[in-house]
Formats: structure tokens, C-alpha cells, sequence
């Protein structure tokens, strides 16, 4: 018995569909990776914000020491 042969049309729809698995793929990957860099931003504004209140506490209580109160 003979394999039937896969026509043209099919031979384009599962490249079509492979194609667009691809795509998928790569837009999850990009997307995760572009919202891990966000993340990471994210988490080291907090640390300068951090440290600028706890900078603006040591100066206050400096200030406050150096003027007696």
C-alpha cells in the first residue's frame, strides 16, 4: 500500500501553525524577560528610595544633635 502523499494546502497550514507556535514562543520569552528587567528596576529604585529616607533620618539626627535638642 502506498503512503498517501500530503498535498500542498496541508504542508502549508502545519508550516503556518508551526510558524505561529514560534511566534507565541517568542513573545512569551520576550515578555518574561522584559518583565524580569522591569522587576529588577522596580527593586533597585526601592533600595535608592530607601536609602535616601534612611540618609534624611541620620542627617536629621545629626542636625538635631549638633543644635542640642
Amino acid at each position: 500500500m502506498v503512503k498517501p502523499m500530503i498535498d500542498r494546502k496541508e504542508l502549508d497550514r502545519m508550516e503556518d501553525e508551526a510558524q505561529a507556535e514560534w511566534c507565541r514562543n517568542w513573545a512569551l520569552e520576550h515578555q518574561r524577560k522584559w518583565l524580569l528587567k522591569q522587576e529588577r528596576k522596580n527593586r533597585r529604585i526601592q533600595r535608592l528610595k530607601n536609602c535616601m529616607v534612611c540618609l534624611k533620618f541620620a542627617l536629621h539626627e545629626l542636625w538635631s544633635a549638633l543644635k542640642g535638642r
